[in-house]
Protein backbone atom coordinates (compact mmCIF):
# COMPACT_ATOMS: atom_id res chain seq x y z
CA UNK A 1 0.00 0.00 0.00
CA UNK A 2 1.37 3.37 -1.03
CA UNK A 3 1.62 5.86 1.84
CA UNK A 4 1.43 9.14 -0.06
CA UNK A 5 1.97 11.39 2.95
CA UNK A 6 5.17 9.60 3.95
CA UNK A 7 6.41 9.52 0.36
CA UNK A 8 5.77 13.25 0.08
CA UNK A 9 7.50 13.98 3.40
CA UNK A 10 10.61 11.91 2.68
CA UNK A 11 10.60 12.83 -1.02
CA UNK A 12 10.70 16.56 -0.36
CA UNK A 13 13.54 16.21 2.16
CA UNK A 14 15.60 13.94 -0.08
CA UNK A 15 14.80 16.05 -3.15
CA UNK A 16 16.12 19.15 -1.41
CA UNK A 17 19.24 17.25 -0.34
CA UNK A 18 19.76 16.17 -3.96
CA UNK A 19 19.36 19.81 -5.01
CA UNK A 20 21.85 21.15 -2.44
CA UNK A 21 24.38 18.40 -3.15
CA UNK A 22 24.20 18.98 -6.91
CA UNK A 23 24.69 22.73 -6.42
CA UNK A 24 27.74 22.13 -4.22
CA UNK A 25 29.16 19.67 -6.76
CA UNK A 26 28.51 22.06 -9.63
CA UNK A 27 30.11 25.05 -7.89
CA UNK A 28 33.18 23.05 -6.84
CA UNK A 29 33.63 21.63 -10.32
CA UNK A 30 33.03 25.04 -11.89
CA UNK A 31 35.65 26.58 -9.62
CA UNK A 32 38.24 24.01 -10.73
CA UNK A 33 37.06 24.08 -14.39
CA UNK A 34 36.06 20.41 -14.20
CA UNK A 35 32.40 20.91 -15.03
CA UNK A 36 33.17 20.47 -18.72
CA UNK A 37 34.47 16.95 -18.05
CA UNK A 38 32.30 13.85 -18.41
CA UNK A 39 33.17 13.05 -14.80
CA UNK A 40 30.57 15.62 -13.76
CA UNK A 41 27.88 13.36 -15.21
CA UNK A 42 29.22 10.38 -13.29
CA UNK A 43 29.14 12.30 -10.00
CA UNK A 44 25.66 13.53 -10.92
CA UNK A 45 24.46 9.92 -11.23
CA UNK A 46 26.21 8.86 -8.03
CA UNK A 47 24.63 11.67 -6.05
CA UNK A 48 21.15 10.87 -7.33
CA UNK A 49 21.64 7.15 -6.64
CA UNK A 50 23.00 7.76 -3.12
CA UNK A 51 20.09 9.96 -2.08
CA UNK A 52 17.48 7.63 -3.58
CA UNK A 53 19.08 4.75 -1.69
CA UNK A 54 18.92 6.83 1.49
CA UNK A 55 15.25 7.63 0.81
CA UNK A 56 14.53 3.90 0.56
CA UNK A 57 16.40 3.33 3.82
CA UNK A 58 14.47 6.07 5.66
CA UNK A 59 11.14 4.75 4.36
CA UNK A 60 12.03 1.22 5.44
CA UNK A 61 12.94 2.45 8.92
CA UNK A 62 9.53 4.02 9.38
CA UNK A 63 7.32 1.46 7.60
CA UNK A 64 9.43 -1.69 8.22
CA UNK A 65 9.63 -2.37 4.51
CA UNK A 66 8.81 -0.86 1.15
CA UNK A 67 6.70 -2.27 -1.63
CA UNK A 68 7.46 -1.95 -5.33
CA UNK A 69 5.11 0.92 -6.20
CA UNK A 70 6.03 2.90 -3.10
CA UNK A 71 9.71 2.53 -3.98
CA UNK A 72 9.25 3.77 -7.52
CA UNK A 73 7.04 6.64 -6.35
CA UNK A 74 9.47 7.67 -3.61
CA UNK A 75 12.56 7.57 -5.81
CA UNK A 76 10.91 9.29 -8.75
CA UNK A 77 9.34 12.02 -6.60
CA UNK A 78 12.65 12.72 -4.84
CA UNK A 79 14.50 12.83 -8.15
CA UNK A 80 12.00 15.14 -9.81
CA UNK A 81 12.15 17.63 -6.95
CA UNK A 82 15.96 17.58 -6.73
CA UNK A 83 16.75 17.62 -10.44
CA UNK A 84 14.09 20.17 -11.38
CA UNK A 85 15.31 22.51 -8.63
CA UNK A 86 18.90 22.07 -9.79
CA UNK A 87 17.94 22.82 -13.40
CA UNK A 88 16.23 26.02 -12.27
CA UNK A 89 19.40 26.98 -10.41
CA UNK A 90 21.51 26.06 -13.45
CA UNK A 91 19.33 28.16 -15.75
CA UNK A 92 19.51 31.10 -13.34
CA UNK A 93 23.28 30.66 -13.03
CA UNK A 94 23.74 30.66 -16.80
CA UNK A 95 21.38 33.54 -17.50
CA UNK A 96 22.12 35.89 -14.59
CA UNK A 97 25.54 35.07 -13.12
CA UNK A 98 27.78 33.55 -15.79
CA UNK A 99 26.49 34.41 -19.25
CA UNK A 100 29.43 32.79 -21.03
CA UNK A 101 29.16 29.38 -19.37
CA UNK A 102 26.82 27.87 -21.96
CA UNK A 103 28.91 29.31 -24.78
CA UNK A 104 32.07 27.78 -23.27
CA UNK A 105 30.25 24.49 -22.82
CA UNK A 106 29.07 24.64 -26.41
CA UNK A 107 32.67 25.10 -27.64
CA UNK A 108 33.89 22.04 -25.72
CA UNK A 109 31.35 19.47 -26.91
CA UNK A 110 32.07 17.07 -29.78
CA UNK A 111 31.35 18.18 -33.34
CA UNK A 112 28.01 16.38 -33.95
CA UNK A 113 26.51 17.90 -30.82
CA UNK A 114 27.41 21.51 -31.67
CA UNK A 115 24.29 21.86 -33.79
CA UNK A 116 22.13 21.62 -30.67
CA UNK A 117 21.05 24.99 -29.34
CA UNK A 118 22.71 25.98 -26.08
CA UNK A 119 19.36 26.99 -24.60
CA UNK A 120 18.23 23.36 -24.34
CA UNK A 121 21.18 22.28 -22.19
CA UNK A 122 19.16 22.68 -18.94
CA UNK A 123 16.36 20.60 -20.46
CA UNK A 124 18.84 17.86 -21.40
CA UNK A 125 20.26 17.91 -17.86
CA UNK A 126 16.74 17.55 -16.47
CA UNK A 127 15.82 14.69 -18.79
CA UNK A 128 19.03 12.80 -18.01
CA UNK A 129 18.60 13.28 -14.26
CA UNK A 130 14.95 12.28 -14.12
CA UNK A 131 15.53 9.29 -16.39
CA UNK A 132 18.48 8.14 -14.25
CA UNK A 133 16.49 8.62 -11.05
CA UNK A 134 13.61 6.61 -12.48
CA UNK A 135 15.91 3.76 -13.45
CA UNK A 136 17.64 3.81 -10.06
CA UNK A 137 14.25 3.77 -8.32
CA UNK A 138 13.09 0.87 -10.46
CA UNK A 139 16.24 -1.16 -9.79
CA UNK A 140 16.18 -0.49 -6.05
CA UNK A 141 12.46 -1.32 -5.92
CA UNK A 142 13.16 -4.60 -7.72
CA UNK A 143 15.91 -5.48 -5.26
CA UNK A 144 13.64 -4.56 -2.36
CA UNK A 145 10.88 -6.70 -3.80
CA UNK A 146 13.29 -9.62 -3.66
CA UNK A 147 14.51 -8.59 -0.17
CA UNK A 148 18.06 -7.96 -1.32
CA UNK A 149 18.55 -4.51 0.22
Amino acid sequence: MVDRALIKKIGIKIGLLIFVTLIILFLIMEYFYLVYDIGFLLYYFLIVFFWIFLAFYKYKQIKKGIDFLSGIALGSFSTIIGVFSFVLFFYFYCSAINHEFLHDLHLRVPEPVTNIATSIVPVVIMIIGIFAGGIFSFVLALFEKNDKI
